[in-house]
């Protein structure tokens, strides 16, 4: 189904608008709608201007969403430039070296684009030297970002932004007809595209813009002779400024405008130009109500329908600029196709592949379910090796508290110079312990005993304290100051004696209180 489409011309004086549908048969124009720019909507106000257009289209009956916008000649900076022959894939970047270095303007500020234009021929039919002539157009980038809030606030989809001279080219070519593609392919044409707010002023060659100028023309409401006087002071000037700068003369002459106004041109102009004029009539071009055709005529629009009759790929564009194609992101793109290959081929030893994780994926599942049913088995197993380590290492602290007590008795002398008051023993432990760093039990413990008792004299005393000290199953202290005169003998003494042996090794210390020296041992603090 076709869809209805936009095209807008709109500057400081006001807006030109027409619908149009086009089809494999051709464009219908549907509508059309003309406004002069009130005095409260400023020029560089996108907003403003937005919503005035939104309230015209709507008066107007113009349901459109997508919008073409054509902009006047002034507004662009044109070039025709030509290279040999080339690879389209470089022409991009060979046009954008070419043009940016004459801009009116920043050439990073401006927006570029081309298009190629019909090979020349030479005399006498013959094809000739092989060139590229491509017609290149740039804009400032603010003009396109102003066009697109433009646009935006209007409420309706930007398509497209081109240079409304087109719009003539195109209607001339459509308007053509076989017995005069012979006069139009030899020479020139010269076309008055005459609005009611200027004029544009083109020179086509082989179907393509050669040549544009824009100029202001007086409003139509004035004086009648006088707006003709106007255009054909305009039409002297660009005839002697194109051919100083061409060197050429065109072959024939046509004015585009209200029915009235150009036929009083038509023969003012073959006066100047010294080549047959005539008058087009725009309405064959497209299927079109002949109020509305005529209402567009009168109002300068027809160039807009011509646009709509142009293919996109045929037209300037400035918001769908042509660029060199990215090698890198052609070469992704090769690559992508060459893995889509390579996945088609490897088809069956995928299918294989998969059926091959299925079997392992039900192993795996039968492994897992396997490992639940033996998972509490095996954390009571875990459990039950804790407790049995526990207790064991529990029943390890077990003193021989008699075996202490009777290497206490091995290591008293046999005669009556040592009398002990007291013995007692204590054992400090806080338990078994389990390390999760080492993953080791302990049952850290000590044994201690404290002995009170009296001597004949030192040396007795001291005798026996070295007994204990020479070995290194105890730790001999004082508890208090030995020396002091006992109840029945004259020295008395108090020994702590430590110890982490659970009990004492089975044969007795080779130091015993029968062959010690009487030199004093170490004793610790």
């Amino acid at each position: 189904m076709a869809r209805s489409q936009l095209v807008l011309e709109f500057d400081r004086s006001g807006l030109h608008a027409v619908e149009v549908v086009a089809g494999r048969g051709g464009v219908r124009v549907t509508g059309s709608a003309t406004a002069a720019r009130p005095a409260g909507v400023p020029v560089d106000d996108p907003q403003a201007t937005g919503a005035w257009i939104r309230e015209v289209l709507a008066e107007a009956g113009l349901r459109g969403r997508r919008v073409l916008v054509a902009l006047p000649r002034d507004a662009a900076a044109v070039k025709r430039p030509s290279f040999p022959a080339a690879d389209p894939a470089e022409l991009p970047s060979m046009v954008a070296l070419t043009v940016q270095r004459d801009l009116p303007f920043p050439a990073d500020a401006a927006v570029l684009d081309f298009v190629p234009l019909p090979a020349p021929v030479a005399a006498g039919g013959a094809a000739a030297a092989p060139r590229t002539e491509v017609l290149a157009a740039a804009i400032p980038r603010e003009a396109l970002e102003a066009v697109a809030a433009t646009v935006a606030a209007a409420g309706r989809t930007l398509s497209g932004i081109t240079l409304r001279s087109l719009g003539s080219a195109a209607l001339l070519r459509r308007l053509t007809g076989p017995d005069e593609d012979a006069a139009a392919t030899a020479g020139r044409e010269l076309i008055l595209d005459v609005g009611d707010r200027g004029l544009e002023l083109l020179v086509l060659e082989r179907g393509g813009l050669r040549f544009a100028r824009a100029a202001d023309l007086p409003p139509p409401a004035g004086d009648p002779a006088a707006r003709v006087a106007a255009i054909l002071t305009e039409t002297r000037r660009t005839w002697m400024s194109y051919r100083v700068a061409e060197g050429a003369d065109v072959a024939r002459a046509a004015v585009l405008g209200p029915p009235a106004l150009a036929e009083a041109l038509v023969p003012e102009l073959a006066t100047v130009l010294g080549v047959p004029v005539r008058r087009l009539d725009p309405a064959p071009a497209a299927e079109v109500d002949p109020a509305v055709a005529a209402r567009v005529l009168q109002s300068g629009g027809w160039p807009l329908v011509g646009l709509a009759l142009t293919p996109p790929e045929q037209r300037l564009d400035w918001l769908h600029p042509r660029r060199t194609p990215d090698r890198r992101r052609e070469a992704i793109r090769r690559g992508a196709l060459v893995a889509v290959l390579v996945g088609i081929l490897a088809g069956g030893a995928w299918s294989l592949a998969r059926k091959e994780l299925a079997g392992l994926r039900s192993e795996l599942a039968a492994l897992r379910e396997q490992r639940s049913e033996v998972a509490g088995d095996y954390a009571r197993l875990q459990r039950d090796i804790a407790r049995r380590t526990h207790l064991r290492r529990w029943a390890e602290v077990d003193p021989a508290w008699l075996e202490h007590l009777a290497r206490l008795e091995a290591a008293m002398p046999p005669t009556g110079d040592l009398v002990l008051d007291g013995v007692g023993g204590s054992l400090a432990w806080r338990g078994v312990d389990y390390d999760r760093r080492s993953r080791e039990w302990s049952a850290p413990y000590e044994l201690t005993f404290v002995i009170d008792g009296e001597a004949a004299s030192r040396a007795a005393a001291e005798s026996l304290r070295g007994a204990f000290v020479s070995t290194d199953l105890y730790r001999v202290s004082s508890t208090g100051s030995d020396g002091a005169a006992g109840r029945r003998l004259p020295v008395g003494f108090t020994w702590r004696l430590s110890t982490r042996a659970v009990a004492p090794p089975a044969a007795p210390p080779a130091d015993s209180p029968d062959n010690a020296t009487d030199a004093p041992a170490e004793a610790a603090p």
